[in-house]
């Protein structure tokens, strides 16, 4: 079972293309002005399965991707189930962004799993003085888009988005 906060179909600001996106219950950060502060406490939201969310996603006939936000899909308590649905999400074809509070240098070994099936990661806390409303898919200017693939083959974390 995976904890949830919510889920919402064919959204076009989350990503590249249109999307389903999957809001994980459960978040360590308590950013100030945060936009879903409904979904910090663990334990406040609703439990699925892998496969009602698969089901979701692919009865979502228009989108191409899928993105995880929260919360924090890194400080779930289910992160082991989330490893597994983004896997189960990649062999259907889809690609995968991530909203994270976290640094990706500060990921530790089981987080860095998560990765292995992640096309874009947006990370950095919501810093609320640091808003920027003219940059794309992020709110904050230390905020980055990062391109996952690049960065583990020994790129940097300041990966343009053109090279998705």
């Amino acid at each position: 079972m995976i904890e949830i906060a919510g889920i919402r179909t064919e959204s076009f600001e989350d990503g590249i293309g249109i999307r389903v996106v999957i809001y994980f219950q459960g978040c360590k950060h308590y950013c100030h002005n945060c936009q879903n502060p409904h979904t910090w406490d663990f334990g406040k939201g609703n439990e699925v399965t892998i496969q009602y969310l698969l089901n979701i996603i692919q009865n979502d006939v228009l989108s191409s991707g899928v993105t995880f936000s929260g919360g924090c899909p890194f400080c779930s308590n289910n992160l082991d189930e989330i490893i597994e649905l983004a896997k189960e999400i990649k062999t259907l074809g889809y690609n995968i962004w991530v909203y994270c509070g976290e640094k990706i240098e500060n990921l530790n070994e089981k987080q860095l799993k998560l990765l292995d099936y992640v096309d874009v990661l947006i990370d950095g806390m919501y810093v609320d003085k640091l808003r920027d409303d003219t940059l794309a898919f992020r709110g904050r200017s230390n905020q980055r888009i990062i391109n996952v693939k690049e960065y583990l083959e020994g790129g940097n974390s300041n990966t343009s988005i053109r090279s998705l």
